[in-house]
């Protein structure tokens, strides 16, 4: 591409020009990593197979990426109230499809809740589930009315691979979203 080799070759007339053409080029590669996983989310919710293998992850990895993701909406001015109870409990799971659940959460999170109400983040274990709970006040935009909902469908199937369970409950002024995966015995 032209604008990467001004860059790599240093042939930008200066650091404006320089700044106009990395960014252009971080804004190309952004949008190729978004439909990549649009990509992805498609195939997963309309493919009849899932052959994903599983391994035993420890809770632990899982309470740090979420708490990653609340630092992320900490510093984009989120109010987050957070009740999160360790447990030293491993499920079984995908680590990567564990990822693109909480990030599709996350990302829900940041383009459809009021950033004026509190987000409430519950995860939480029992005898025998893990229960990750987000819920939020909804900011009414178009994008949120023609929102097609394949991110939570795709939600939806990597759930059913990890044997766990999706409620989602949208209502007229909140949006809550509760996943349990159950933990290993």
């Amino acid at each position: 591409n032209i604008r990467e080799d001004i860059i790599r070759f240093k042939k930008y007339k200066n650091e404006q020009q320089y700044n106009l053409y990395l960014n252009n080029s971080i804004d190309k590669v952004n949008q190729i990593n978004e439909l990549a996983n649009k990509m992805f989310e498609y195939f997963l919710v309309f493919s009849k197979e899932q052959d994903t293998e599983l391994t035993k992850i420890s809770l632990g990895v899982i309470y740090e990426y979420i708490i990653e993701n609340i630092a992320v909406l900490e510093e984009n001015k989120f109010i987050v109230s957070k009740q999160i109870k360790h447990s030293d409990n491993f499920i079984f799971g995908n680590i990567n499809l564990l990822k693109r659940i909480i990030n599709n959460i996350f990302s829900n999170i940041s383009k459809y809740a009021n950033k004026n109400e509190p987000v409430n983040i519950e995860l939480t274990t029992d005898d025998n589930n893990l229960k990750f709970t987000v819920k939020n006040t909804k900011i009414h935009t178009v994008d949120y009315i023609e929102s097609n909902c394949i991110g939570l469908k795709s939600v939806k199937q990597m759930m059913k691979i990890h044997d766990g369970n999706l409620t989602i409950i949208d209502d007229k002024s909140y949006f809550t979203i509760i996943i349990t995966f159950p933990l290993i015995k």
